[in-house]
């Protein structure tokens, strides 16, 4: 526990100070115990299968060949090494301080690692020829150090490899073919072994060029834009001009980073990003009554005003008043209708609903209908007022009416379509098909297909 309190302290300090070396003045807890969580377990990760390469090599101890095949098969290479040391590990040893209590922390260090680990060579070295025994004549000599001649005990040899069955007939393998005239010689070098270590040529010490500081750069290439101008300069464009200037304006007179007055405003629901589209065109009720009578309405809508269709559909998403500081909005609408004529921007901004299908001269309407946005809350979906008519139907809300009033009417849709359940399979083939003669449905129970 204690050795690994210790490593856990080393390793926090050297976290904090690689976050010092990369402009990271403040940094959360958190984050710092994430990236100390990173590197121990990628640490773990190498001194585990360092020790398996040395074990699998019969050694007890760690060796810096094994350390070179780990990295090469965690990725990396000792030439990337070199080149990190010799680039960023040199800002990085700017950080690097060695004071007293570092050196006893590593002390401390060693000690712990260094503790319950079984030693193959002894620690007291014996000098054979510091101690002289006096030689007695009564003694007899001494046997002279031979070696016993024990049985020595051979290892078992590697068994051979297995031998397949060759062919009675003699293939074309055995006869040796050059490189330069086998199949293999046309191929990319991809299946040529790599080199050894020892032979690969380092690379060139030329091609790194020191990194340069912040300022002298900047000045530098202020330097350049001012004594190498455009030789042909572009000609002035009035539309980039005010795009610019309306852009400018609209960052000094709405700061997008500033916090809201309020905390209320700005919880608000998310606005649905697909919505369903509904009816768009709009019949009076006298018209229905005239088409479910059988009568020619064509005169009839030539007298009668215009009804407004439904608005058209917004390309941008709805506008909160105030929108919070992890989500900002879009400065793109504001500035469009700065600058866009009205006419560009209603036709970039705004979607039309598709206009009514024709067949010869009958115009086609499908679905039931819902009521049409200016209807009064006294009329019904048929068209028939709740109230009494005569003079108690002109006073609307304790005011008298206007003179001139829109029609009651309901809205339809211009396009087909089939009421289904979502969670419904898609059956291939069994949309229905517009018959030879729709007939209008002013039902309100199912939506279906209709003429007028």
């Amino acid at each position: 526990m204690a050795s690994q309190a210790a490593a856990t302290v080393m390793l926090d300090s050297v976290v904090i100070k690689i976050l010092h070396a990369h402009s990271f003045a403040r940094t959360s807890s958190q984050a710092t115990s994430i990236i100390s969580n990173l590197l121990s377990r990628y640490l773990v990760l190498v001194a585990s299968a360092c020790g398996q390469y040395a074990e699998l090599a019969g050694r007890s101890k760690l060796s810096v060949h094994d350390l070179i095949a780990c990295l090469g098969e965690l990725g990396t290479n000792p030439d990337e090494l070199s080149e990190y040391i010799s680039t960023e590990g040199v800002e990085l040893s700017r950080y690097a301080s060695s004071s007293a209590k570092r050196l006893d922390d590593l002390a401390d260090m060693r000690g712990f690692l260094t503790e319950g680990v079984a030693h193959e060579e002894d620690e007291v070295k014996r000098d054979g020829g510091a101690v002289q025994a006096e030689a007695v004549d009564y003694q007899p000599q001494s046997p002279s150090p031979t070696l016993a001649l024990h049985p020595v005990k051979m290892e078992r040899p590697p068994s051979p490899l297995p031998q397949h069955i060759a062919s009675v007939t003699a293939g074309e393998y055995i006869t040796q073919v050059p490189y330069s005239d086998s199949v293999l010689a046309s191929t990319p070098q991809w299946h040529l072994p790599s080199k050894p270590n020892h032979m690969r040529t380092p690379k060139s010490q030329s091609l790194r060029f020191p990194t340069p500081s912040t300022q002298p750069a900047l000045l530098a290439a202020y330097h350049h834009i001012l004594t190498h101008p455009v030789s042909q300069p572009v000609p002035p464009n009035p539309a980039k001009h005010k795009v610019a200037m309306a852009l400018i304006s609209q960052i000094q007179h709405n700061t997008r980073w500033d916090a809201p007055s309020t905390l209320y405003a700005g919880i608000v629901p998310c606005p649905p990003r697909v919505v369903p589209i509904g009816p768009s065109h709009p019949i009076a009720h006298a018209t229905l009554e005239h088409i479910r009578a059988g009568k020619d309405v064509e005169k009839d809508l030539e007298k009668r005003p215009l009804l407004p269709p439904a608005p058209p559909r917004p390309v941008f998403s709805n506008d909160k008043p105030v929108f919070l500081a992890s989500h900002q909005s879009s400065r793109l609408p504001e500035l469009a209708r700065q600058v866009l004529p009205g006419s560009v921007l209603s036709r970039t901004s705004r979607l039309t609903h598709p206009p009514v299908l024709q067949r010869g001269s009958q115009k086609l309407y499908f679905g039931p209908g819902v009521a049409a946005p200016w209807n009064s809350s006294l009329t019904g979906g048929s068209g028939t007022h709740g109230g009494k008519g005569g003079e108690d139907s002109r006073m609307i809300n304790g005011r008298e009416a206007p003179s001139f009033t829109l029609p009651e009417a309901q809205m339809f849709a211009t396009w087909d379509y089939e009421v289904k359940h979502f969670q419904e399979p898609l059956a291939a083939g069994r949309r229905s098909k517009m018959s030879a003669t729709p007939m209008l449905s002013l039902s309100l129970g199912r939506p279906s297909k209709g003429a007028s």
